[in-house]
């Protein structure tokens, strides 16, 4: 009986682990949209990669949980903090998306601007060269 209850408070534990990172990565996702509002795809980028970090440490929690897991059993704290672990994934896949789209919208962005430079540089270098009939003379 020992051994389930260890079970299950070890089980609790690993549930509420992942619930902290689960919010983390929720607000992490949340600033990202700050960020990318302002038009700020670098520092977006910056943030990307502690996400990339926190999903890690959500595989190894998920490992666990599945070992820890198996037959043990479920009460009803346990089943409140599953609805809590699936309401925050609900809300991570949406930010994710809503983030997923706005680094879209600046990577277009980027790209047209980075159209225009190309456009600009092309055209001084071809007013610039001696066979250019845009020169003009002064006498």
């Amino acid at each position: 009986m020992k051994k389930k209850v260890a079970k299950s408070l070890n089980l609790e534990s690993l549930y509420e682990k992942k619930i902290t990172v689960l919010s983390e990565l929720s607000k992490n996702l949340h600033r990202q949209m700050d960020i990318l509002s302002y038009g700020d795809g670098e520092g977006a980028a910056k943030i990307s990669f502690q996400n990339e970090k926190m999903i890690q440490k959500l595989d190894g929690i998920d490992e666990e949980i599945g070992i820890v897991g198996e037959n043990s059993p479920q009460n009803v704290k346990m089943i409140f903090l599953s609805e809590k672990i699936f309401t925050l994934l609900e809300e991570i896949r949406g930010a994710h998306s809503k983030v997923t789209e706005l680094f879209e919208k600046s990577v277009h962005s980027m790209k047209k601007e980075l159209n225009t430079i190309q456009a600009k540089i092309q055209l001084k270098k071809y007013l610039r060269s001696p066979n250019s009939f845009w020169k003009t003379t002064i006498s």
